[in-house]
């Protein structure tokens, strides 16, 4: 059994992270996607999306939270199936560091609760389940 998705692997979602300015002048756009493992050239479309967004004013960086299938960050045995990928960002839409949350190549989905990061003085926090079985 496999929880049913709101989009079938057909559909094509890639995340997309921005900065706007309080004046509505966008600094930077950043889409973030890969290659589904399955990709065959018809199916299994590119499935990464954004979850969740927090901005630190004090640091002056930005925490995304993706949900992927990528091949390009984790292993190519994974299959049809979610891992999540921490993002820290400057302010400027540089990368300072990069996680990937992943429970290997067991065939299960990982699922970043939606909006679920924020930050405590210079601690992230994140929310969010793991979904699958087996033996």
């Amino acid at each position: 059994f496999r929880s049913t998705e709101p989009y079938g692997s057909d559909v094509e979602i890639k995340a997309t992270i921005a900065r706007m300015k309080d004046d509505g002048d966008l600094s930077w756009i950043i889409s973030a996607t890969g290659k589904h493992p399955l990709y065959d050239g018809t199916n299994y479309k590119d499935q990464d999306r954004c979850m969740a967004i927090s901005y630190s004013k004090p640091n002056e960086e930005v925490v995304v939270v993706i949900q992927v299938k990528m091949t390009e960050v984790r292993d190519s045995s994974k299959g049809d199936y979610y891992d999540t990928i921490l993002v820290k960002l400057s302010d400027g839409g540089d990368v300072e560091n990069v996680v990937v949350i992943s429970q290997g190549s067991i065939g299960y989905d990982m699922y970043p609760a939606k909006n679920g990061v924020f930050w405590i003085n210079d601690d992230i926090y994140m929310a969010g389940k793991s979904y699958g079985f087996q033996t």
